[in-house]
């Protein structure tokens, strides 16, 4: 997501009339382990007041990471680990062995 853009969008539909309600990330997408800016999202979905929803996914986990650790101000984060293990999931990085 490109927080800009985000924050452009917001924008554009309160001017239109619309009424945002909520910010949603994502922490690790099931096909190809894709992060969001989560905390970029966070300061514009506090900024705009807004609910912020992260799906974390197989990605959950990550959160406690160094690099995404803080991201606490998350509105809800549902973690499902046990995608990963569906639909013949594998790493979205060579783990294989030559």
């Amino acid at each position: 997501m490109d927080p800009g853009a985000l924050a452009r969008a917001i924008a554009e539909d309160r001017a239109a009339g619309a009424v945002p309600v909520m910010v949603v990330a994502t922490a690790g997408t099931t096909g190809g382990g894709m992060i969001d800016p989560l905390h970029a999202c966070a300061d514009i979905a506090a900024r705009e007041r807004l609910w912020y929803h992260v799906d974390a996914a197989w990605g959950g986990s990550a959160l406690a990471s160094d690099r995404l650790r803080g991201c606490s101000r998350v509105s809800s984060a549902p973690s499902r680990s046990s995608s990963m293990l569906t639909n013949g999931w594998r790493p979205p990085w060579d783990a294989r062995c030559s």
